[in-house]
């Protein structure tokens, strides 16, 4: 007779009621598949799997604190993750300060230390917030229920949020200030820019009110503070829930894991990087693409002032008469991302000079 049909029969059966166990080599009571240690009858029990029994492991869980700073702690010794919160106790040191990924100042019994609908192992691995700052960009929405956690959009919008694709879940659900992903495809690249926010540049959402989802800002008008601030940071990576510093071409992140960018978008970045300034004038040749000067020619308007120059002076590098009175400033190259967003400042300024002197030159034909 096999009464827990295991095949073996209830008579050499240690275990005649348990189909998962039949041997007791060492007549411990805890069967050979279950026993770590088949042959001591004092031992069966090794939680890590490092050869040294729990007994005489002081570690059990081997989670880098001992079963003693455990039991004084008050999480599980034989857990590495008590709260199941997606970080290991040893990391989750509760000083209530976030460090880095090995000192996250979290609580290791509470998931989500905050409380703000986010377990702390999503904040540090998925999001970048803060898992101790229930409002990691203070704009008043928890980042539980923040659109863009990582950066300040108090209003919430999302232009696009009647727009979700189902078979790309998520893609949709950021709003516009971290969501440059134009097309829905779930990256951010030169389809973006080429269909959607190159179309858009320099429009206002007055006369083409199908350019919303371009102005980042949402002042109205698609510019270089929406390209420089919002899109060209987020180029090379999925969208939102915020995004870092601009990603290098070499290790933009593509959908599947791969980190290889395609040519046309390493190539893309590559014609905004500081050093790619062709003509030496102080833009280099995507910000001179952008704004329709000759990135081959320092001085597009041949007013004797580099284009670079007559950004920063706030003139047109189009126009030979904007520099009438010029000062003596030389072309500065961008070194930096803060002399970057600087000239993105001045661009837009230039942007806005160029737009009144179109009305004005309108309203005077009129």
């Amino acid at each position: 007779e096999d009464g827990d049909g295991d095949e073996w029969a209830d008579a050499v059966d240690a275990f005649p009621g348990d189909a998962t166990e039949w041997l007791d080599s060492d007549d411990d009571g805890v069967g050979n598949n279950a026993d770590a240690f088949v042959n001591d009858p004092s031992e069966s029990v090794d939680t890590d799997g490092d050869g040294v029994v729990n007994n005489a492991d002081e570690d059990d869980d081997n989670d880098g604190l001992t079963d003693l700073e455990e039991a004084q702690l008050g999480t599980d010794p034989l857990n590495l993750d008590t709260d199941s919160d997606g970080l290991h106790d040893m990391v989750e040191t509760a000083t209530g300060t976030f460090v880095d990924a090995s000192d996250t100042g979290t609580d290791p019994v509470v998931a989500d230390t905050d409380i703000d609908g986010l377990d702390d192992g999503k904040e540090v691995g998925d999001y970048g917030s803060d898992p101790n700052n229930p409002d990691t960009d203070a704009d008043t929405f928890l980042d539980g229920a923040d659109n863009c956690v990582l950066v300040a959009n108090p209003l919430q919008t999302n232009a696009d949020s009647g727009d979700e694709d189902t078979s790309l879940t998520g893609i949709q659900h950021y709003g516009d200030l971290c969501d440059a992903d134009l097309d829905s495809s779930g990256f951010v690249d030169t389809a973006d820019f080429f269909g959607s926010f190159r179309p858009c540049f320099q429009a206002s959402l007055e006369a083409q009110p199908e350019c919303v989802t371009s102005d980042f800002d949402g002042n109205e008008a698609i510019n270089t503070l929406d390209f420089y601030a919002y899109f060209l940071p987020q180029f090379g990576k999925p969208p939102g829930p915020g995004f870092e510093e601009l990603t290098e071409p070499t290790t933009a992140r593509k959908p599947g894991g791969t980190t290889e960018p395609t040519d046309a978008d390493a190539a893309f970045l590559w014609t905004f990087a500081d050093e790619n300034d062709v003509d030496g004038d102080g833009l280099s040749a995507g910000a001179e693409a952008l704004l329709g000067t000759d990135p081959f020619d320092p001085d597009s308007d041949q007013d004797g002032q580099s284009d670079g120059a007559e950004f920063l002076a706030t003139k047109d590098p189009l126009d030979p008469n904007s520099f009438s009175n010029p000062p003596a400033v030389p072309a500065v190259p961008a070194s930096s991302v803060a002399v970057r967003l600087f000239l993105a400042l001045l661009l837009f300024a230039v942007g806005r000079h160029q737009v009144t002197r179109r009305s004005r030159i309108r309203s005077r034909s009129d």
